[in-house]
């Protein structure tokens, strides 16, 4: 015996845990993207902290006047 409410129900059950699923991975890869663009831009101020450090310095001695 076909249940047609029954049907229904379980049609309109699965069409809807499918669109919050695709919603869900639609989220959680835009965060994916965001948090990427952030962790590169951290990782190149954090480069160039790191030269700015570790670059010698640069030294100017007198240039010795001719008497």
């Amino acid at each position: 015996m076909q249940n047609s409410a029954r049907d229904l129900w379980v049609t309109a059950t699965s069409l809807t845990t499918a669109l919050n699923t695709a919603f869900l991975a639609e989220r959680i890869a835009l965060f994916s993207i965001v948090m990427g663009v952030a962790l590169l831009l951290t990782g190149i101020g954090f480069l160039v902290l790191t030269i700015a450090v570790l670059r010698p310095e640069e030294t100017t001695e007198p240039t010795p006047e001719a008497a």
